[in-house]
């Protein structure tokens, strides 16, 4: 069995590699991108099986991606889980509140990484609430 993908979408490419790190070292498959618009047409070419998004980026933002991604991919849209340096944010939470999506906040840990992955992977096998897991 293949190992999941997970794309990351973060207009800092710093914070990207950093996650693609810490992601190969769970044992997934990240692949980066920059562009919430690149990343729409990727996700049209090959399947990804959870995506970490940045939530404010320029041009196009995690709002405006997830709705778009809720129209052509509803199931891969319930499995983004949000990138904020602000998890309490009123705008965010009313967001997340709505969708159900989870946030990881800025700092990150590994272990919170891998507790929301898991949880976006496998959300039957999981007894907690969606929540969110910041630093």
């Amino acid at each position: 069995m293949k190992s999941p993908r997970i794309l990351i979408l973060d207009d800092d490419t710093a914070v990207g590699e950093l996650l693609g790190e810490m992601i190969s070292m769970l044992g997934y498959r990240p692949t980066s991108c920059e562009d919430a618009h690149v990343a729409l047409g990727m996700l049209e070419q090959q399947p990804f099986d959870a995506i970490i998004s940045d939530f404010r980026m320029p041009g196009l933002d995690g709002r405006e991606f997830h709705r778009q991604l809720q129209h052509r991919n509803p199931s891969l849209a319930r499995r983004i889980i949000f990138l904020t340096g602000d998890p309490h944010a009123e705008e965010l939470r009313t967001f997340l509140d709505a969708t159900g999506n989870s946030c990881l906040g800025k700092p990150f840990r590994l272990s919170a990484i891998e507790e929301l992955l898991a949880q976006a992977l496998h959300p039957k096998e999981s007894n907690l609430a969606v929540e969110t897991v910041a630093a």
